[in-house]
């Protein structure tokens, strides 16, 4: 198991962890095979690695017991994120074993098409989206992915190879 720091995750069938104890959550092997394929230094893919601690946590609390049922996409500004998210996938075990434990069920990763500008009728659901968010993770989190836009995928960012 690749779980550091305190908090006790949730089991199958109970409520899901808490924020803190998501986030306390690390998984080396993930954070060297992202570095590997997409670069960057260590400290740069750790910052990204808790974004998608965010991210997960965020999905299991739209689409859990009790869930708000709100739609959840990547957006252009988090899709840094999103390719963290398929190393994380590539750890197969420890990624269904992570879900299971924090959440109490799997996540699960429906792919969309690549990310074009936001069509006319999306403002709403980001809208949604941005407000569910701020709800959730706070003002710091929403500035973070949107505002300074620190995990937006540049046209020039190498693909994993």
């Amino acid at each position: 198991m690749h779980m550091l720091g305190t908090g006790v995750p949730g089991t199958a069938g109970s409520r899901a962890a808490t924020l803190d104890a998501v986030l306390a959550y690390r998984h080396p092997g993930v954070l060297a095979r992202y570095v590997k394929d997409f670069g960057g230094d260590q400290g740069a893919a750790e910052e990204l690695f808790i974004e998608l601690m965010r991210w997960l946590y965020l999905c299991a609390r739209a689409t859990g017991p009790g869930g708000l049922g709100v739609r959840l996409q990547m957006y252009p500004e988090i899709l840094r994120i999103d390719d963290m998210w398929h190393v994380f996938l590539l750890h197969t075990r420890d990624y269904a074993d992570f879900c299971a434990q924090y959440f109490g069920r799997f996540i699960h990763h429906y792919p969309t098409p690549t990310a074009q500008p936001r069509a006319q009728g999306e403002d709403a659901e980001l809208e949604g989206f941005l407000s569910f968010l701020y709800d959730e993770l706070g003002e710091a989190t929403v500035r973070r992915w949107f505002q300074e836009q620190r995990f937006l995928k540049s046209a020039g960012q190498s693909e994993p190879g």
